[in-house]
């Protein structure tokens, strides 16, 4: 949010009635302080809920890889943006996967960090969304790391925040990892239908690659992997974060938005928030905490990164995604997201594979709890390791 500038979430009516943020985000003004240029804006779906950008609104954003494939979502402008060299580095938020799932998409690096190690002042969003992170898109990770720097830290009001790193996260790339544990996983949680082959090879390959690099690679994962409950559980989450999204709309209206007001799956969202109790959502915060300390005593083992596919699938064609009735087609694209944004855990997505039709299908490692500097350090030696930077798409600056 910039103040005064339009900032209307993808959404037609917010857009209609001219809402527009009295306040900068934190992250901007630290942006700026230490001398970035803001260009523009970039493509996101309605109130930034879907693993698609494609919004009634401003249309849909393409894939620069192929135009006739979606870029992920919801921060699918920021990364196609990054992909065609438009910018260096763009801003992306990561609620359920939106800065991963367009990294992934696009070929460029997105890290999603710890809960409460960037701001998202003034906004109470940090006071109640327990799922959502501000990062960026990059091309390296050296980028990506020395921008964390920029924007990392507490802001006016937190109540939760992360504690200092040791150093800036610039000094870990290129810093040795030491010889690690990581567990990697070949099938989508729960196991509820095969992933695309592309995606299997994706995480062997790089499983082979940080063997290779000399860490110990089993195959082993979280026990709550053995479900697709973290998919279910931010389901049961996410409307209230659309109907606060959407309050003040219905403030300025003065009554509810009507079915017609917004898109299909947004109102639907709309309509379980309204139909559900704070006592559910009391329950669903309970789950959600059950869930991640059972995630985090795999890490207690001895474990330090989980290795997996960043998406199931190489990117689908546009109108896939917003089908209601592709739900199963859903849960493989993004399946492996949810699971850090329910548990507060730091993930990278890193462009290190690409399909036989020249598709960017990247992978994710999801360290523990403030554990980027881990997660930097790993990323860099997969980066030295098999460089990306060469790889540019048909469509480009």
């Amino acid at each position: 949010a910039i103040a005064g500038e339009p900032n209307f979430l993808g959404c037609q009516l917010l857009a209609r009635l001219n809402l527009r943020p009295a306040q900068t985000d934190e992250f901007v003004v630290r942006v700026e302080r230490a001398g970035m240029i803001i260009l523009g804006r970039t493509n996101v779906p309605e109130v930034l809920s879907a693993a698609t950008t494609e919004s009634a609104l401003h249309g849909p954003c393409r894939n620069p890889w192929d135009v006739s494939r979606s870029p992920g979502g919801s921060s699918g402008g920021s990364g196609a943006a990054v992909a065609a060299l438009l910018v260096a580095a763009a801003q992306a938020s990561d609620g359920g996967g939106s800065t991963r799932i367009p990294a992934g998409a696009n070929g460029v690096v997105g890290l999603k960090p710890t809960r409460g190690l960037v701001t998202q002042s003034p906004s109470m969003t940090s006071w109640v969304d327990i799922t959502n992170t501000k990062s960026w898109h990059t091309r390296s990770v050296r980028d990506t790391a020395a921008l964390l720097d920029v924007v990392a830290g507490s802001g006016f009001a937190d109540t939760g925040s992360a504690p200092a790193p040791a150093r800036p996260y610039l000094e870990e790339v290129g810093a040795p990892p030491g010889q690690l544990r990581i567990g990697f996983m070949r099938q989508l949680p729960g196991n509820s239908m095969p992933l695309d082959p592309e995606a299997v090879k994706a995480v062997e390959a790089t499983a082979k690659l940080l063997a290779d690099l000399g860490h110990h690679v089993e195959e082993s994962h979280p026990e709550p992997l053995n479900t697709a409950e973290h998919f279910e559980l931010i389901l049961t989450y996410w409307p209230m974060k659309v109907a606060q999204r959407l309050a003040a709309a219905e403030a300025k209206l003065g009554r509810l938005i009507a079915p017609e007001e917004v898109e299909p799956s947004t109102f639907q969202m709309l309509q379980f928030a309204r139909e559900h109790s704070i006592v559910d959502l009391g329950i669903a915060l309970e789950n959600i905490y059950a869930y991640t300390k059972r995630m985090l005593s795999w890490y207690r083992q001895g474990f330090d990164l989980l290795l997996t596919p960043m998406l199931g699938c190489p990117p689908p064609p546009l109108g896939l995604l917003i089908d209601p009735a592709q739900r199963k087609q859903g849960m493989l694209w993004g399946g492996f997201a949810p699971l850090a944004n329910l548990t507060g855990q730091p993930a990278i997505s890193l462009p290190l594979h690409w399909t036989a039709a020249d598709l960017p299908l990247g992978v994710q490692l999801v360290g523990d709890l403030w554990r980027e500097d881990l997660l930097i350090r790993v990323a860099a030696q997969l980066e030295r390791a098999h460089p990306w930077a060469q790889r540019v798409p048909p469509i480009h600056g």
